[in-house]
Parts: C-alpha cells; sequence; structure tokens
C-alpha cells in the first residue's frame, strides 16, 4: 500500500472511531426505552474504525497517546451503567461499619441510609457479589465523597494506565489493540464497570513475572491483588504456585501461595473487622447458583436438554479445564488465555465487560477470537434493549451465535493454528498487531 493510501485509511479510521464515540456519548442510559439500538450503531462504527486501525496500522506515539486519553475524558460525561450505584451505595454501607455482605441493599436496616445511589440499584435484594478489595476501594471513595465522576476518573485512569504499561512494554503500535479498543473505550471510561482495577492488577503481575526472578514475589501480590478484585485470577496465583514449586521447590511454592492469598485474606479480615460483622459468604448463594446471562455452553446444553441446569454443575469442568492449563502452560499469557476462554466458554454468568479480560494479552498474541469477542459482545446490550421494553433478560440463538462463534473459532485459531509467540517484542514498532508477524 502506497504512503497516500496508507494516510487514508488512517484518516478514515479516525474517523469512524470519532464519529462513533460522538454516536454513543448521548446513549449511556442503556435501560432508557430507545437507547440501545443507536448505542448499537454507534458501537459499529467504532468498531469498524478500530479494525481499520489495527489493519493499517503506522500511527504515530503522539496519536495514540492524544486518541486513548482525549476518547476517555470526553466519555467521562457519559451516563454510566446502573452497576455504579451498587458501588458508590456499598461503598457508603462499608464506610459506615456496616457489611454489605449481610445486609442488602433493600434491608429494613439500612432505609435510613438511602440515598440517590440506592434508588438506582438493580437487584436490591441481593447482597455484595464483588470480593473484598474492590469493596474496600469503594469504602474509601465514600469516605473521601467521591460520586459518580470521581469514581468514573478512577476507573478511566487505572484504564489509561494498563494502556501506558503495554506500550512500555510492547510499543504503542501493539498498545493500541487494548488503547482504541470500542468495547473498552465504552466499559470503562464510558459505562463506569471497575473492572479496569481488575485488569491492571492482572497487566502488573504478568509484566513483573515476565521480568523474575527478582520480582517474582511482586508479581504473586499483584495476582493476588487481581483475584480481591474479581475471583478469575485464581487460576494465574495457582499457576505461578505451580511453576515456583517446579523450579524452586515445595517450600518456596508454599510460601508464594501464602503471598498470592495475602491481599484476599487481608481483604476480608479488614471489612469484616472494620464492621464488627463476620461472615465467610461473599455471594449470595441463591444468585450464584441460578443467575445467567448471555452463557455460550451453559445455553446450548439447556437447550438440547430441555432444562435450565444449575449453575454448580459447570464447576467441575471449568477446575479441570483450568488445571489443564496450569499443568500444560509455560507461559502467564499462555495460561491467561487458556484460563479465560474456559471461564468463558463454561460461564453461565457473563456480562460484555468481562469481555475486556484477556484484550491486554492480545497485544502480544495478536489473538483474534479475543479480539473478535470485542466486537460481537456488544451485541451483549440487545438484552438492555429487551428489559426496557418489557420483554426480559434474553438473548435468542442467533444472537449467541454470533457472539461465541467468532470467538471459539478465531482463539482456536490464533492458539494452534500459528508459530508460538516470540518472548519479546520491538517496543519501537508500529505495525499492525494483526497483519504483520511479530519482530
Amino acid at each position: 500500500m502506497s504512503a497516500v493510501g496508507v494516510r487514508v485509511w488512517q484518516v478514515t479510521a479516525l474517523v469512524l472511531l470519532l464519529t462513533g464515540v460522538a454516536w454513543i456519548l448521548p446513549h449511556g442510559d442503556l435501560l432508557r426505552f430507545g437507547a440501545v439500538p443507536p448505542f448499537l450503531v454507534g458501537l459499529a462504527l467504532m468498531s469498524l474504525g478500530y479494525l481499520a486501525a489495527l489493519r493499517v496500522g503506522g500511527f504515530s506515539v503522539a496519536t495514540v497517546w492524544i486518541f486513548a486519553a482525549g476518547v476517555r475524558l470526553a466519555l467521562l460525561a457519559m451516563a454510566p451503567g446502573d452497576d455504579i450505584h451498587r458501588y458508590l451505595w456499598e461503598g457508603h454501607v462499608l464506610s459506615g461499619g456496616i457489611n454489605p455482605y449481610l445486609h442488602a441493599p433493600n434491608a429494613p436496616e439500612l432505609s435510613q441510609l438511602r440515598d440517590a445511589a440506592w434508588e438506582n440499584i438493580g437487584h436490591p435484594h441481593y447482597t455484595a457479589i464483588y470480593p473484598p478489595l474492590a469493596e474496600i476501594t469503594f469504602a474509601v471513595l465514600a469516605w473521601l465523597g467521591a460520586g459518580i465522576t470521581s469514581l468514573k476518573v478512577l476507573i478511566a485512569l487505572a484504564d489509561l494506565a494498563v494502556c501506558g504499561f503495554l506500550a512500555w512494554r510492547f510499543g504503542a503500535g501493539r498498545a493500541l489493540v487494548y488503547a482504541w479498543n470500542p468495547l473498552v473505550l465504552y466499559c470503562f471510561a464510558g459505562g463506569g464497570h471497575y473492572d479496569s482495577l481488575f485488569i491492571l492488577a492482572l497487566v502488573g503481575a504478568w509484566l513483573a513475572w515476565d521480568a523474575k526472578p527478582r520480582r517474582a514475589v511482586l508479581a504473586v501480590t499483584l495476582a493476588g491483588a487481581a483475584v480481591a478484585f474479581k475471583w478469575m485470577a485464581l487460576p494465574l496465583v495457582a499457576w505461578m504456585v505451580w511453576q515456583t514449586w517446579k523450579s524452586a521447590g515445595l517450600r518456596r511454592a508454599v510460601q508464594m501461595g501464602i503471598v498470592g492469598a495475602l491481599p484476599f485474606a487481608l481483604g476480608w479480615l479488614a471489612v469484616c473487622a472494620w464492621t464488627g460483622e463476620w461472615t465467610a459468604q461473599l455471594a449470595p448463594l441463591e444468585f450464584a447458583h441460578h443467575a445467567r446471562s448471555a452463557e455460550f455452553l451453559p445455553a446450548v446444553l439447556d437447550t438440547i436438554l430441555g432444562i435450565e441446569l444449575v449453575n454448580d454443575i459447570f464447576v467441575l469442568p471449568l477446575l479441570a479445564a483450568w488445571a489443564a492449563a496450569i499443568v500444560r502452560c509455560r507461559r502467564f499469557a499462555d495460561t491467561a488465555e487458556w484460563c479465560l476462554f474456559s471461564a468463558f466458554v463454561l460461564s453461565p454468568m457473563l456480562h460484555a465487560w468481562y469481555f475486556a479480560w484477556p484484550l491486554p494479552f492480545a497485544a502480544l498474541t495478536r489473538n483474534r477470537g479475543t479480539i473478535a469477542l470485542t466486537i460481537t459482545g456488544a451485541l451483549y446490550f440487545i438484552m438492555c434493549h429487551r428489559i426496557a421494553m418489557g420483554e426480559g433478560w434474553t438473548l435468542c440463538w442467533w444472537e449467541r451465535a454470533l457472539i461465541w462463534l467468532p470467538f471459539v473459532a478465531g482463539f482456536l485459531w490464533s492458539r494452534l493454528g500459528r508459530p508460538a509467540y516470540p518472548q519479546t517484542e520491538n517496543r519501537a514498532a508500529f505495525a499492525p498487531p494483526i497483519a504483520s508477524p511479530g519482530t
């Protein structure tokens, strides 16, 4: 492609991305009737621009960063998803000395604390489901008097920090796969979902582990912090302990296991000690047993069997898949991709912002399935449209197929149908992550 052709494609990509951002800005309240169709049009435009940007590459460092920071700043003005109201409420409750794992938002004993955040909470009859470090973060922000904007700023800054770490390690061209991704841009700076804090801890653990042995303890600590934000980092801590056992023996592995467990354990102790209310039940059991959302294999099995299976049935296959990844994989990124792939395929409960979890690893692996899921996963928001229309939280079979089949096919093609990716990358390279081979 000529230099002029490259420049035309670059401008086209930026125009599509910016047009899509402007299109979705007024439509952040996805539970409002009529908001989702134009929102999906905007995401589609952003996705076209994103794919064009990955295909053509060649963007300067300044362009990558100005766009990444500028769009996130603009999306702070967008109405957030409804989860943010629960973050604020549970932080308010915990900062007041009440354990959110024991008291649901609609509990009568919390009636005197009810505020604007409480009025917008979804599922107010369920107690807290987020791990303890997330709850402590919400409580600290509540103690500081933070509101929606302050919380979104923190989430967006964590997201930008992920971009920074990826650019530092692999170069801005490879970091673009995460930094300009439409789903990432919306879900964190726009939607205000706190998963960017989890991803930041996960990426920190990854990069620290790859710098071992001098940063192995830091890596395991950060992976433990990721578990204390989201449970799904647990197999990665187990993998790091396993690798330590193989290289340094059982005693060192036990020490690393203790280090990895500390962030979660200390967070749980802090919540219980602060409130004086002790519990080991960190999620509502009824919700965990029966909640469904955008699932893949569980929905397929339900259709075949003609009944809705209890969620617990999928725990053993998931643990088996994780165990296989832990034993077979040698690299952190490989383990993370396989463990998250297994979780996505088998989990009965998924949300669109979860699809951003494996995306940082695509800066190295260029996994087509991972990238595809962040685009097709936008169909998740059709469920919000159906809720607004009074039709229920559902997807039809072809919508599930469009979400999941490109992910499964692309993931397996990338993992099984190509040579192993290199251990190191040229940080000065700005080649497109998909179109050209690694250096």
